[in-house]
């Protein structure tokens, strides 16, 4: 995906798919994914689930050229932190 220019905006546990027979991930819900394109126009926008939000997207208050592949690749690190000690790297208390 990320080879191709596209870049998912909300990577999260409920948006990963295990092959029960061959243990093959699969990615859905592709509703909030964008091409990644320098000279794109879209209006700023916080997209995608806060707790797995990499911090440059709120940083940046949700500039168009803060959503690249290195966001979900923060996602994956966090749902990996999720998936090994069953708690959020950060507090949950306020979201906002």
């Amino acid at each position: 995906m990320h080879a191709n220019g596209v870049v998912h905006r909300d990577l999260k546990p409920q948006n990963i798919l295990v092959d029960k027979d061959t243990g093959i991930l699969k990615i859905i819900d592709f509703g909030l994914a964008k091409c990644h394109h320098p000279n794109h126009t879209e209006k700023q926008l916080l997209i995608g689930t806060p707790m797995y939000m990499a911090p440059e997207i709120f940083l940046g208050k949700g500039e168009p050229d803060t959503y690249q592949s290195s966001c979900d690749m923060w996602s994956i690190g966090v749902i990996m932190y999720v998936l090994f000690l069953g708690k959020f790297p950060f507090g949950t208390k306020n979201i906002e």
